[in-house]
Protein backbone atom coordinates (compact mmCIF):
# COMPACT_ATOMS: atom_id res chain seq x y z
CA UNK A 1 0.00 0.00 0.00
CA UNK A 2 1.38 3.51 -0.89
CA UNK A 3 0.66 6.67 0.43
CA UNK A 4 1.12 9.51 -1.96
CA UNK A 5 1.50 13.04 0.39
CA UNK A 6 2.77 16.06 -1.68
CA UNK A 7 5.00 18.45 0.33
CA UNK A 8 3.40 22.25 0.34
CA UNK A 9 7.04 24.17 0.58
CA UNK A 10 8.61 22.51 -2.82
CA UNK A 11 6.70 20.89 -4.50
CA UNK A 12 8.06 17.31 -3.89
CA UNK A 13 6.13 14.25 -3.69
CA UNK A 14 6.60 12.20 -1.27
CA UNK A 15 6.08 8.48 -1.03
CA UNK A 16 5.04 6.09 2.04
CA UNK A 17 5.45 2.30 1.42
CA UNK A 18 3.51 0.49 4.21
CA UNK A 19 4.15 -3.41 4.59
CA UNK A 20 1.98 -5.87 3.13
CA UNK A 21 0.86 -6.83 6.83
CA UNK A 22 -0.41 -3.31 8.04
CA UNK A 23 -2.52 -2.51 5.20
CA UNK A 24 -5.00 -5.53 5.98
CA UNK A 25 -7.05 -5.31 8.67
CA UNK A 26 -6.74 -7.84 11.66
CA UNK A 27 -9.69 -9.75 10.95
CA UNK A 28 -8.40 -10.92 7.07
CA UNK A 29 -5.03 -11.78 8.63
CA UNK A 30 -6.34 -15.10 9.50
CA UNK A 31 -6.05 -17.74 7.33
CA UNK A 32 -9.88 -18.40 5.54
CA UNK A 33 -9.25 -22.20 6.90
CA UNK A 34 -9.60 -20.86 10.47
CA UNK A 35 -12.27 -18.76 10.12
CA UNK A 36 -14.20 -21.20 8.41
CA UNK A 37 -13.77 -23.39 11.52
CA UNK A 38 -13.68 -20.88 13.75
CA UNK A 39 -17.80 -20.02 11.91
CA UNK A 40 -18.66 -23.75 11.98
CA UNK A 41 -17.42 -24.10 15.97
CA UNK A 42 -19.70 -21.03 16.54
CA UNK A 43 -22.75 -22.34 14.51
CA UNK A 44 -22.90 -25.08 16.62
CA UNK A 45 -22.48 -22.95 19.69
CA UNK A 46 -25.65 -21.40 18.35
CA UNK A 47 -27.42 -24.46 19.10
CA UNK A 48 -26.94 -23.32 23.17
CA UNK A 49 -26.65 -19.48 22.48
CA UNK A 50 -28.65 -17.88 19.44
CA UNK A 51 -26.19 -15.13 19.75
CA UNK A 52 -23.23 -17.16 18.39
CA UNK A 53 -24.87 -18.08 15.26
CA UNK A 54 -25.00 -14.68 13.51
CA UNK A 55 -20.82 -14.54 14.76
CA UNK A 56 -20.42 -18.22 13.14
CA UNK A 57 -22.48 -16.76 9.44
CA UNK A 58 -20.21 -13.75 9.62
CA UNK A 59 -16.95 -15.71 9.87
CA UNK A 60 -17.48 -18.00 7.65
CA UNK A 61 -18.72 -15.42 4.82
CA UNK A 62 -15.42 -14.00 5.76
CA UNK A 63 -13.34 -17.09 5.17
CA UNK A 64 -14.62 -17.57 1.68
CA UNK A 65 -13.08 -15.45 -1.27
CA UNK A 66 -13.44 -11.32 -1.68
CA UNK A 67 -15.44 -12.14 -4.67
CA UNK A 68 -17.51 -14.52 -2.60
CA UNK A 69 -18.60 -11.96 -0.07
CA UNK A 70 -21.16 -10.05 -1.75
CA UNK A 71 -24.82 -11.42 -1.26
CA UNK A 72 -25.59 -12.76 -4.26
CA UNK A 73 -22.40 -14.41 -5.32
CA UNK A 74 -22.26 -15.99 -2.12
CA UNK A 75 -25.38 -18.04 -2.17
CA UNK A 76 -24.08 -19.56 -5.59
CA UNK A 77 -21.14 -21.38 -4.31
CA UNK A 78 -21.28 -24.99 -3.00
CA UNK A 79 -19.64 -24.55 0.53
CA UNK A 80 -22.29 -21.88 0.87
CA UNK A 81 -25.09 -23.48 0.05
CA UNK A 82 -23.71 -25.98 2.62
CA UNK A 83 -23.47 -24.36 5.62
CA UNK A 84 -27.04 -22.39 4.87
CA UNK A 85 -28.37 -25.91 4.42
CA UNK A 86 -26.59 -26.60 8.00
CA UNK A 87 -27.88 -23.44 9.43
CA UNK A 88 -31.49 -23.68 8.80
CA UNK A 89 -31.37 -27.38 9.59
CA UNK A 90 -29.64 -26.63 13.17
CA UNK A 91 -32.51 -23.93 13.77
CA UNK A 92 -35.09 -26.31 13.01
CA UNK A 93 -33.71 -28.95 15.18
CA UNK A 94 -33.33 -26.24 18.05
CA UNK A 95 -36.79 -25.14 17.17
CA UNK A 96 -37.09 -22.46 20.04
CA UNK A 97 -40.62 -22.08 19.44
CA UNK A 98 -40.95 -25.67 21.19
CA UNK A 99 -41.43 -24.82 24.58
CA UNK A 100 -42.51 -27.28 27.39
CA UNK A 101 -45.94 -25.54 28.03
CA UNK A 102 -46.79 -25.51 23.98
CA UNK A 103 -45.69 -29.62 23.92
CA UNK A 104 -47.97 -30.65 26.42
CA UNK A 105 -50.97 -28.67 25.11
CA UNK A 106 -50.95 -30.33 22.24
CA UNK A 107 -50.74 -33.76 23.78
CA UNK A 108 -53.80 -32.89 25.91
CA UNK A 109 -55.24 -31.39 22.73
CA UNK A 110 -54.72 -34.67 20.70
CA UNK A 111 -55.82 -36.78 23.95
CA UNK A 112 -59.32 -35.27 23.78
CA UNK A 113 -58.95 -31.74 26.12
CA UNK A 114 -58.04 -31.12 29.47
CA UNK A 115 -60.96 -32.84 30.87
CA UNK A 116 -61.02 -36.15 28.99
CA UNK A 117 -60.96 -39.22 31.01
CA UNK A 118 -57.49 -40.75 30.64
CA UNK A 119 -56.70 -44.51 32.26
CA UNK A 120 -53.16 -43.90 33.81
CA UNK A 121 -52.07 -46.72 35.87
CA UNK A 122 -55.02 -48.64 36.19
CA UNK A 123 -57.65 -46.20 37.66
CA UNK A 124 -58.99 -42.88 35.34
CA UNK A 125 -58.18 -39.29 35.98
CA UNK A 126 -58.80 -36.23 33.78
CA UNK A 127 -55.65 -35.39 31.17
CA UNK A 128 -55.25 -31.93 33.29
CA UNK A 129 -54.20 -34.06 36.43
CA UNK A 130 -51.79 -36.95 34.77
CA UNK A 131 -47.88 -35.98 36.28
CA UNK A 132 -46.45 -35.17 32.52
CA UNK A 133 -42.30 -34.63 31.90
CA UNK A 134 -41.30 -33.11 28.68
CA UNK A 135 -37.75 -34.12 27.39
CA UNK A 136 -36.11 -31.86 24.39
CA UNK A 137 -34.93 -33.59 21.66
CA UNK A 138 -33.94 -32.80 18.09
CA UNK A 139 -36.42 -31.65 15.77
CA UNK A 140 -39.25 -31.78 18.61
CA UNK A 141 -39.84 -32.62 22.39
CA UNK A 142 -41.00 -35.95 23.88
CA UNK A 143 -44.38 -35.35 26.05
CA UNK A 144 -43.99 -38.41 28.83
CA UNK A 145 -46.75 -39.60 31.19
CA UNK A 146 -44.20 -41.98 33.57
CA UNK A 147 -44.72 -45.17 33.31
CA UNK A 148 -47.67 -45.76 30.76
CA UNK A 149 -47.09 -43.46 27.31
CA UNK A 150 -44.87 -41.20 25.56
CA UNK A 151 -46.12 -38.82 22.71
CA UNK A 152 -43.39 -37.26 20.19
CA UNK A 153 -44.33 -33.78 19.38
CA UNK A 154 -43.00 -32.41 16.02
CA UNK A 155 -41.08 -29.39 14.96
CA UNK A 156 -43.98 -28.61 12.97
CA UNK A 157 -46.67 -28.97 15.98
CA UNK A 158 -47.75 -32.61 14.98
CA UNK A 159 -48.34 -35.13 17.38
CA UNK A 160 -47.37 -39.05 16.62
Amino acid sequence: MEIEQLDEFNGIKRVCRLPAAASRPRLVQLEGRKLLWIGIVFIMLGWFMLLFMPLGVVLILYSQKPHLRSGTSFVRSHKSKIVLILVILGFLAWSPWMTNDYAIDLVTDRLGGPEEPYDYLGSTIPVVDVPKNVVRVPFGALVYFPGEAMFIVTFWGGVL
